[in-house]
């Protein structure tokens, strides 16, 4: 491992800095604020320029927001056959589905003093709360 510095104290921060100086992006210059605000419009136009000369020129309209647009048209997709659209739909509307992991590892759990069904001679009394694992 390389050695720290000695300036610095603890996690590579020197006391009473930040380590995140600029701080968090200010609203509206975050890319979810961006996507949103471009989404919920009706319009988009936009010109990107290179040395001074227009290289591309995007002009969008539409009757409802991008936000319904796009939804439509993932719809649209999953309605042909699209199973990541179909996937999509359904992690956004229904929940994403929880990994189940997999074991291969056999679990015996023994129960004190509890007679089983599969045998004949087990004692009925008392239960016993301690369960071993």
């Amino acid at each position: 491992m390389a050695k720290q510095p000695e300036h610095l104290v603890g996690k590579g921060f020197q006391k009473g800095k930040s380590g995140n100086p600029s701080g968090r992006p200010k609203k509206g210059s975050a890319w979810a604020d961006i996507a949103n605000e471009l989404l919920d419009s009706g319009e988009i136009s936009i010109t990107v320029t290179k040395d001074g000369k227009q290289t591309k020129k995007l002009d969008l309209k539409t009757d409802v927001t991008f936000r319904h647009a796009v939804l439509v048209s993932v719809i649209k997709e999953a309605m042909s056959g699209n199973m990541q659209a179909v996937n999509h739909l359904a992690e956004r509307t229904a929940g994403k589905v929880k990994d189940v992991l997999a074991t291969e590892q056999e679990v015996t759990f023994v129960m004190a003093n509890m007679p089983l069904d599969d045998e004949p001679d087990a004692v009925e009394g008392d239960v016993s709360s301690s369960d071993t694992i």
